[in-house]
């Protein structure tokens, strides 16, 4: 796992060092924390190798994913006793993606929702090329294709793809669309019942492309779409969402 520090614009983790992972969570990750904590290891239902992201991957497991590297990586010294891993604040993936800017930090989450134009490729739509694993021409080979795909677009890969395969973004992240949606530290609702996803995987298409396109799921589920990515936090206990 690679990181790279994201200046963060707004919000309570404004200023600190935060670094984002450059890919999201892979599958070999995730199976040395199975493996580890003699966890269940959730079959894609499609074939993967170790080198794609990890999917059918609950909120509630990823956060644990977090908790058991950050002591695993504190008792090897690779990061200081303050260092935290953790999951991404929703501000935080917006700065990522590179409309943190453009939202307030301290709006309910549920108004920035579609409010900020734009992909994570620029403003036009569809896709060009190598731009990221999205629902393209491509899923009529799958056997779960029967919608069309975005018209004019083929990525290659009907399901997950490897990470790393498309354009990185200024930061050097890769995949903050497509592939997998990405959960989230904050709640989407107040009743707090579902968990924030950015991102989009490989099965969206059209407006779900959007950077600033939310979704949201309860914490305890997990399908087919669903990994996350990891944040490393320099020095500081970690926020509580």
């Amino acid at each position: 796992m690679r990181f790279v520090p994201v200046p963060i614009t707004g919000g309570p983790s404004e200023g600190k060092t935060i670094r984002f992972s450059i890919w999201e969570t892979r599958v070999k990750d995730y199976a040395a924390f199975v493996e580890d904590t003699k966890r269940e290891l959730k079959k894609a239902g499609f074939p993967q190798g170790d080198d794609h992201p990890a999917v059918r991957v609950t909120w509630d497991d990823a956060k644990t994913f977090c908790a058991w590297l950050t002591v695993a990586e504190q008792k090897r010294r690779k990061i200081g006793a303050k260092d935290v891993y953790r999951l991404p604040t929703d501000h935080e993936w917006s700065c990522a993606v590179g409309i943190g800017k453009d939202e307030d930090a301290a709006a309910p989450i549920r108004s920035l929702h579609m409010k900020v134009a734009g992909y994570p490729w620029g403003e036009s739509f569809p896709p060009q090329k190598k731009e990221g694993n999205y629902y393209g021409e491509e899923c009529k080979r799958n056997p779960m294709g029967d919608e069309p795909g975005i018209s004019g677009y083929d990525d290659g890969f009907d399901r997950t793809s490897p990470v790393g395969k498309f354009t990185a973004n200024g930061f050097g992240l890769f995949d903050l669309g497509g592939n997998t949606w990405e959960w989230c530290a904050d709640w989407w609702d107040s009743a707090q019942t579902f968990r924030v996803l950015r991102g989009a995987c490989w099965s969206s298409r059209e407006s779900m492309l959007m950077s600033s396109y939310r979704g949201f799921r309860p914490p305890s589920t997990g399908d087919f779409g669903q990994g996350f990515r990891v944040v490393l936090e320099v020095g500081t206990p970690a926020p509580q969402p």
